[in-house]
């Protein structure tokens, strides 16, 4: 059944005065299509608050969810940011990088997507090693790649 333009019309003015999400923050951009650093910062606070040590957060639901396999994370979105943090965040890039290396590890079954983990995991090891010289970072993207 297609929807109607009354109906999608109510909706969208039922969405605007919708409340907030908690786990959002309003931060205005400056530009970008990605919304810029502030909003940026404001998605990576959203995610250490409900998703530290997961891989990512479900943004409409807001809750934590593992990528690859269900229940084991690899704090992906840590492995991703690690290099991304690293502007004025000092702080967050330590915090990062000691995740990282405390807490991930390849020893476990199931399967993976290649591509996924080579753009987004070996990516991030790589980046994340530039940024902070950890050779550790360094190691484990060449065991996961």
């Amino acid at each position: 059944m297609p929807l109607r333009r009354r109906s999608f019309l109510a909706a969208l003015s039922a969405a605007a005065f919708a409340p907030r999400r908690p786990w959002r923050t309003s931060v205005p951009s400056r530009g970008g299509r990605a919304g810029g650093p502030r909003r940026a910062l404001a998605r990576w606070n959203g995610y250490k608050r409900v998703a530290w040590g997961r891989d990512e957060v479900r943004p409409v639901s807001g809750t934590a969810h593992d990528f690859f396999i269900p229940g084991h994370s690899f704090g992906l979105s840590i492995i991703e940011a690690s290099n991304a943090v690293r502007d004025g965040l000092d702080d967050d890039l330590g915090r990062a990088t000691k995740w990282i290396v405390d807490n991930l590890g390849f020893d476990v079954d199931g399967e993976v997507q290649m591509f996924e983990t080579n753009i987004r995991m070996v990516g991030g090891l790589l980046a994340g090693y530039y940024a902070t010289g950890e050779k550790r970072l360094l190691d484990l993207a060449h065991v996961s790649g």
